[in-house]
């Protein structure tokens, strides 16, 4: 049984599905796989990605591990408000739909639109009435995903943690966010979980390290990256995490993604 890792898609489907094929990983022989979070935004197939995963999940509940992604966390925390109708509520609505949309979210709700029979939303409020008139299932399986999951001696989380901080008391907002304060030196607390383990992550593509090999995944002291900078049209990254073995799926051509509305 082989477990394989892999993160940031960002609406490549197509290239993320190659990949897997490409790694040779199956299911019905118990090997498992790990999702980073981050499959929406960017390219034009986020919905055929979080569908995919979704599914998996449901066919292989104790093999299949997805993980929240700050690009999932910003689409949640923006479909989240509770009065969007409210003079506060509306105020946020608009504040954290722009913030989502501008990051990518514009290509999802676009493609998420051409699989509904509802008419193309015009303002960030009908975005939110799209969202939960269409798809409140998805919305509810996307507030369940945890934000790390631990296997033997490894960790994996969306981006990394904080230093010094117990697991248990590590903020959501780091795990799916925080880059150079863990990438540069990263401090366990002693006999904590996350003591003596690897941690893999994904968020900030490989090729922004400075030491990258330009191959692969990249390894630190303490960490390995697995984003293969499909959010910048470069590659799909699938890593066998037992033999550190690796497939590179290479975008084509972005996916022509539409141009943001919002």
């Amino acid at each position: 049984m082989n477990t394989c890792v892999c993160s940031d898609i960002h609406g490549q489907f197509d290239a993320w599905y190659s990949a897997l094929e490409k790694s040779g990983i199956n299911f019905d022989d118990g090997d498992k796989l790990v999702i980073l979070g981050d499959l929406i935004d960017r390219g034009n197939q986020s919905y055929e990605a979080v569908s995919f995963a979704i599914d998996l999940q449901m066919a292989y509940p104790e093999q299949v591990v997805y993980l929240m992604g700050n690009h999932e966390k910003m689409m949640l925390d923006f479909l989240n408000i509770r009065e969007p109708k409210s003079p506060e509520g509306y105020y946020e609505l608009i504040q954290l739909g722009e913030l989502w949309l501008m990051n990518g979210g514009g290509a999802t709700v676009n493609y998420f639109v051409e699989g509904s029979p509802s008419s193309e939303p015009t303002n960030v409020l009908e975005v939110y009435e799209f969202f939960h008139t269409f798809y409140p299932c998805m919305i509810q399986k996307l507030n369940a995903l945890p934000y790390y999951h631990i296997d033997g001696g490894v960790v994996y989380v969306h981006a990394g943690f904080e230093s010094g901080k117990p697991l248990l008391l590590q903020d959501a907002d780091t795990m799916v966010w925080i880059r150079d304060e863990f990438y540069n030196g990263f401090s366990p607390v002693a006999d904590d979980e996350l003591d003596g383990k690897l941690i893999v992550h994904g968020h900030t593509p490989v090729q922004y390290f400075d030491d990258y090999t330009g191959s692969g995944f990249y390894r630190g002291d303490h960490h390995i990256c697995v984003d293969g900078g499909s959010a910048m049209g470069e590659k799909v990254l699938v890593v066998n995490m037992d033999d550190m073995s690796y497939v590179e799926q290479k975008i084509q051509s972005n996916n022509d993604v539409k141009q943001i509305k919002y």
